[in-house]
């Protein structure tokens, strides 16, 4: 690991992870239970079209700065199509009762947001995740996806509690087979809800969310929670709820305060009862302004409870066009006030009583940079493109820099013109994108409080190439081999897809002709390596490449060998062979890569294409919802060993036997 990745675990508490798959996949099918929701498109490994980028216009703030980025704004990796990523595979699996038998009418949603990934932030945009239904079976599948391990499988069904899959992984160019997803038949969570005198509630509105960051933040998405309202009694109930899992309940009445118990531990023995008492909602309403007096319209107030002791409130509301703002579901008590808006530098210092009803939120403008995208070549502007901020990298060896969420903006004027507004003073470039040009930074600025940054151009190249061959340890070319271009800073691990888009290299990607031989057009002149994969070799990384403007650079051959294979079988507790368990292997030599497998219906696995090395090697049980989560690590601690891969070997035998824990 690079010494500054160390540095920017902080700011990875700050980012977001997305999905890498379409934006425009499909949503839930809920007409047709047995059709594919997702099919990634068509291979293409050409620089993405501008016209392929969605509209990130500004919000309406009143404004008259053109171009600025909205409140909550796709990333440019958001919002274009996977064009990065030359490879994909198919998924599959089955839907299933605790007797195996197949369920029709699941509904069966993937994603990298589980409940057991990594993953702790509070801003997650479960917007582009896949849902599909089961057919009469109990199959689904999902064509084209994105090859990559860490996907979760999410099963909902109206007769048994939701299901989650963890650890599910697709492989390049073939169908992916997932374990069974077993749905059982849950707890109830019930209660009475009251007010202060014990008088009883009716038409609460309840949302039980295992998404602890989702429920905070307004609610997470449809898989994550379920729904029920109070009776005439104040009583309420949620059936089928997964047991042995922890949950968070949001509690809203007409008059009352809202209120968010985090921690509702749902039990397997028996029905979980928890009654809520509610109190009478106070008001607490101010106004927001800016340095210079004027009222801010559009701002997002939100209210947090300063005493979380027993019960978390947090609660929103909008200010209006003259900056007032009014919260009337807040219980008694103290409050932390957080104002944020786009153009504003967000305010987190106000407190304040319940009752309150003249609160004065003063927020600081934040610098706006504006400029002009043109083609470098002629100087002619250019009226279509997008541009995003990067911040540079604190200790980084070649001065890399990091694209920063929310700032990116679309260009769509003759003159080429856009703005940005800066998230705080700092160090910035400009990033540009456009069609038929390298991505192009601009030069490095530092913006100010208070103070607009003007005349920024960036002036779009067309980049550096790299062309190289793909051998096999015979000398013989390979065909069909995905060969990707990175910065030299970048990792292939869950941590690199947590800090998002790292160093100044261009990300694309191409596959091998007959001939073996690859191009690569169009990248940002950087530092550079490859990483070379076939599903029938053992990937490889070439290093050490600079790409130059308008230069050609020849990549020494990377060689594929066709490498080890490590086999054997996953015995449980009871000494049987466990079908859906894991299996992983962590390179501890140069070179190697993690490997994950699931093991088939009589409990053996088959690891493929190893690179020679020296590995640690363990078997988990499969994961679900309701697992107790430190599992695995018990199952790490009980099976892991070191072995050493050999090429051309088979190291068969391996056998791992789980206990009861």
């Amino acid at each position: 690991m690079k010494p500054f990745f160390v540095l920017l675990l902080v700011a990875a508490a700050a980012g977001s992870l997305f999905l890498a798959l379409n934006k425009d996949a499909p949503g839930p099918a809920q007409d047709d239970p047995g059709r594919v929701a997702y099919e990634a498109p068509e291979e293409d490994t050409t620089a993405p079209s501008v016209e392929d980028v969605p509209d990130l216009s500004p919000v309406d703030t009143g404004d008259d700065r053109e171009n600025v980025a909205p409140e909550v704004a796709s990333t440019l990796a958001d919002a274009t199509p996977m064009t990065t990523l030359a490879g994909y595979g198919d998924l599959t699996g089955k839907v299933t009762d605790a007797g195996g038998a197949g369920l029709s009418g699941a509904q069966v949603t993937l994603t990298i947001f589980g409940s057991q990934s990594f993953n702790f932030f509070e801003d997650v945009d479960r917007s582009k995740d896949v849902t599909t239904g089961t057919d009469e079976e109990g199959r689904f599948m999902f064509r084209r996806v994105p090859i990559r391990e860490g996907y979760s499988l999410i099963a909902t069904h109206p007769d048994f509690s939701r299901t989650e899959l963890a650890g599910v992984f697709v492989r390049d160019g073939e169908v992916t087979e997932s374990a069974d997803i077993v749905m059982g038949k849950g707890r109830a969570l019930r209660g009475r809800i009251t007010d202060s005198s014990g008088s009883p509630v009716p038409g609460a509105r309840l949302v039980l969310n295992q998404d602890m960051f989702g429920a905070s933040f307004e609610g997470g998405s449809r898989v994550d929670q379920l729904e029920t309202s109070s009776d005439e009694q104040g009583g309420y109930e949620f059936s089928n709820v997964a047991p042995q899992q922890n949950y968070a309940l949001t509690v809203v009445a007409e008059g009352y305060g809202k209120v968010i118990l985090p921690t509702i531990a749902v039990l397997e023995t028996e029905d979980t009862v928890k009654d809520i008492v509610l109190e009478v909602a106070s008001l607490l309403a101010g106004q927001v302004i800016s340095q210079s007096g004027e009222p801010i319209e559009g701002v997002s107030v939100e209210a947090w409870a300063m005493d979380q002791t027993k019960r978390n409130v947090h609660t929103k509301a909008k200010s209006l066009e003259d900056g007032s703002f009014e919260f009337t579901d807040v219980p008694p008590g103290q409050y932390q006030l957080v104002a944020r808006h786009p153009m504003y530098a967000a305010n987190a210092r106000e407190r304040a009583e319940a009752g309150e009803v003249n609160v004065t939120i003063t927020l600081e403008q934040l610098p706006a940079i504006s400029g002009r995208l043109v083609d470098a070549s002629t100087g002619a502007p250019l009226a279509r493109g997008v541009v995003q901020l990067r911040a540079a990298i604190v200790g980084s060896q070649n001065g890399q820099t990091q694209a920063l969420k929310n700032t990116s903006v679309k260009i769509d004027n003759p003159q080429g013109r856009f703005t940005i507004v800066s998230p705080k003073a700092g160090t910035y470039l400009v990033e540009g994108k456009a069609s038929g040009f390298a991505d192009t930074y601009s030069e490095t600025f530092e913006t100010v409080m208070g103070q607009d940054m003007t005349d920024i151009i960036v002036r779009m190249t067309r980049g550096g190439t790299i062309v190289g061959r793909v051998m096999d340890d015979a000398g013989q070319p390979i065909q069909g081999a995905v060969v990707e271009s990175h910065d030299e800073v970048w990792s292939d691990d869950a941590f690199m897809r947590v800090l998002g888009d790292i160093g100044d290299g261009s990300e694309k990607s191409a596959r091998t002709g007959a001939d073996g031989t690859f191009e690569l057009s169009g990248l940002t002149p950087a530092n550079y390596q490859l990483l070379v994969r076939h599903k029938d070799y053992a990937q490889a990384k070439v290093t050490g490449l600079i790409v130059a403007e308008g230069q050609e650079l020849r990549a020494s051959d990377a060689i594929l060998p066709r490498g080890g294979i490590v086999s054997g079988v996953v015995y449980g507790p009871g000494g049987s062979p466990l079908a859906g368990a894991q299996v992983k292997m962590f390179p501890t030599t140069p070179a190697g890569r993690t490997h994950t497998v699931v093991t088939e219906s009589n409990g053996s696995f088959e690891i493929r294409s190893v690179r020679e090395g020296g590995y640690k090697i363990h078997a988990t049980r499969r994961r679900s919802s309701g697992d107790n989560p430190f599992m695995e690590n018990l199952d790490l601690k009980d099976t892991q060993r070191e072995i050493n891969v050999r090429n051309g070997q088979t190291l068969g035998g391996q056998e791992f036997r789980l206990k009861d824990h």
